[in-house]
């Protein structure tokens, strides 16, 4: 069907004033022509009952923080249709504390398990919604590994790595077509991190594929508190509070930015999607940017069997600003970044930008990743970003989720970053397993390499080696 002049035109002006009045999240850049990809949690079985419920309970032992503690915990899973819940209640009961000393009783209850108000929907593990015809998808709770969009500002953020300050968080996945949107908050009771796109496809109804694929988005992302400082007493050591965080001196942080992206081919077994961010760090003393220049191989040479995503993208920063500032080790390297300190007081991740700035204005940094899902039942996922000129920046994502059997299931998770001069190496890591017994008996075992504040006379936060492990049963009904 032709088309006049006239209305084109109107089709285009119509088109500018819906970007216009769009702000919100967008989804991930695998996106068809129709619709944009979302980030998916890895379903490790086969399609579920309409309703079902599990119900776990397991006994053991834990070493967390170098302290042991007998560990009592009752789990399950709720799942009614398109919903479901996961629960937990850990109930951890110290029986020696070792060193270093943390200043807690030697015996009675793990406090640090329930001493902020958040923790108080710790039972709440995860509660999900998934409508794939409606296009929505929400969680509230544990949120692993949520990528905003190209990852340029939020990409593989965990809100779990300090295991004594659990947080609720919530993430919602909207995608409508002709608009999309995607939001993040790391805590629903004492929010900080707040992320949140819009995305909309203003030529979606051109017959012509390249223009019809044409996705314009903005993204904006908070830190209402970002630690710039390391309060020290009056003997020069440092402090923390009654929840055991560190005192620091705060301020407001806020990146947005704006983005296109469009797919160059698409055919049964490739997609071809480059795309372009630019992005603006604002805080209370400056204005920097970045821009980052990216391509997505979506690959499915085997129909369902087998799909990868590949992605390659160069990233130029300017001043203080950091790609990825809200990456999978930011919860812990707001605090402390890379292990860096001037004196006694750590860097935190604001203040190491700043001084780096001064000396190294600009940075060109180069990422590539991978995504592979074989039969929907295993995932892998990894990614490295190189810093020219600064390999103490490099840093390294690792996730593989295995198909759960009916007598083994296993996931494994790590991330790294070198040591910078003068640092220690970042690292964190996590191996989850259970193993079949003899029904209903399971035995199980659980590692991470977690970080714990060390309250002693210099309170510090620490690399520890936490094991929980014991026997459980678990009924479906």
């Amino acid at each position: 069907m032709k088309h006049s002049q006239t209305k084109t035109q109107r089709m285009i002006c119509s088109a500018i004033a819906t970007l216009c009045l769009t702000l919100g999240p967008y989804a991930t850049l695998a996106a068809p022509a129709a619709k944009a990809k979302r980030p998916q949690r890895t379903q490790l079985v086969g399609a579920a009952p309409a309703t079902q419920t599990t119900v776990d309970a397991a006994a053991g032992f834990a070493i967390l923080g170098g302290d042991h503690f007998t560990s009592v915990e009752m789990s399950g899973e709720i799942r009614l249709g398109e919903l479901s819940l996961e629960f937990m209640v850990p109930i951890r009961y110290r029986i020696a504390d070792r060193a270093p000393v943390d200043g807690s009783p030697n015996r009675g209850l793990r406090v640090q398990d329930w001493d902020e108000a958040s923790e108080w929907l710790r039972f709440i593990h995860r509660l999900q919604i998934k409508d794939d015809k409606a296009g929505l998808s929400g969680q509230i709770g544990e949120l692993a590994g949520v990528t905003i969009g190209h990852g340029s500002l939020v990409n593989q953020y965990y809100n779990t790595l300090l295991p004594d300050h659990f947080k609720a968080g919530l993430r919602v996945d909207i995608d409508h077509g002709r608009w999309a949107v995607q939001s993040l908050v790391n805590d629903v009771v004492a929010w900080q991190v707040v992320a949140l796109r819009g995305l909309v496809r203003p030529l979606d109804r051109l017959q012509n594929r390249l223009l019809r694929s044409l996705t314009l988005a903005t993204t904006v992302a908070v830190d209402r508190q970002a630690p710039s400082r390391v309060r020290l007493d009056a003997d020069g050591l440092r402090q923390f509070d009654a929840q055991q965080s560190l005192v620091v001196d705060h301020e407001p942080l806020v990146i947005y930015g704006f983005d296109f992206g469009f797919e160059l081919l698409r055919d049964k077994s490739l997609a071809v999607v480059p795309y372009l961010d630019i992005n603006t760090l604002a805080t209370t003393t400056r204005l920097d940017g970045g821009l980052h220049a990216g391509v997505l191989l979506d690959i499915t040479p085997l129909a369902k069997t087998l799909r990868m995503a590949l992605r390659y993208e160069m990233r130029i920063s300017n001043g203080a600003y950091r790609p990825a500032w809200f990456d999978t080790m930011y919860e812990i390297e707001r605090y402390r970044y890379q292990a860096l300190s001037i004196g006694n007081a750590p860097l935190t991740k604001l203040a190491y930008e700043r001084a780096r700035a001064s000396t190294s204005p600009r940075v060109r940094s180069h990422l590539v990743s991978v995504d592979m899902k074989v039969l929907s039942t295993m995932q892998l996922i990894g990614q490295y970003e190189h810093v020219e000129s600064q390999p103490q920046q490099d840093s390294a994502v690792v996730r593989l989720n295995l198909p759960r059997t009916r007598y083994l299931e296993m996931n494994l998770f790590g991330a790294m970053r070198p040591s910078a001069p003068g640092g220690e190496q970042h690292w964190i890591a996590a191996i989850s397993s259970r193993v079949q017994l003899y029904e209903p008996l399971y035995a199980w075992v659980d590692y991470q390499r977690a970080w714990h504040l060390q309250t002693g006379d210099d309170p510090r936060y620490g690399q520890f080696d936490d094991w929980t492990y014991g026997v459980g049963i678990q009924k479906k009904m």
